[in-house]
């Protein structure tokens, strides 16, 4: 909940919804997306008006924080808007999109230390990257850009890095890139 700056676990008993736990995040965070790793132990969320990423723990509903991290580079003063968030199929790399600053962050997880650590900050190749998607061969990434009215694609290293391709495609204010 953006408003709220929670994210509130609900199991399902008997046909009916019941809370579960709330984790509560920095006031002014207001939390967007979250995603889980493939391990189902650790989940990251994205904060829309903060542009931070938290990594947690997760067990039977519960959420506990580990660590925070700029998704923007740390000298970065202008607007903060983040979008999108998703994690590698292979659980190495999480990927968030962040408008204006119209970029990619990626981030390396080291399962075994819980630790996130920032290791690129890419142009995403047009303006407002409002959603991306990863292929699923792991190995293309291609952002949507809300604005400048395309899509771009990059190249997925080993390490997780981005390289744009060189290939686009215009196409009318896409605000989301689905693998099917």
């Amino acid at each position: 909940d953006l408003g709220l700056d929670q994210v509130m676990t609900y199991g399902f008993n008997t046909g009916k919804l019941e809370l579960m736990s709330t984790f509560k995040t920095k006031a002014g965070a207001g939390p967007r997306h979250l995603v889980f790793h493939p391990n189902g132990k650790h989940l990251f969320i994205l904060n829309e008006l903060d542009s931070t990423v938290i990594l947690a723990r997760y067990h039977d509903g519960i959420i506990t924080e580990v660590q925070t991290l700029d998704a923007l580079p740390k000298n970065y003063q202008g607007e903060k808007w983040a979008a999108a968030i998703h994690v590698a199929s292979n659980g190495k790399n999480v990927y968030t999109s962040n408008r204006v600053h119209d970029s990619i962050s990626v981030f390396s997880f080291d399962e075994a230390s819980e630790r996130l650590e920032v290791i690129q900050h890419m142009p995403s190749g047009g303006q407002i990257p409002r959603d991306f998607s990863l292929d699923p061969s792991g190995k293309f990434l291609i952002t949507a850009h809300q604005k400048s009215d395309d899509l771009f694609s990059f190249r997925i290293d080993d390490s997780g890095r981005l390289e744009p391709t060189g290939h686009s495609l215009k196409l009318g204010s896409p605000i989301c890139v689905k693998f099917l």
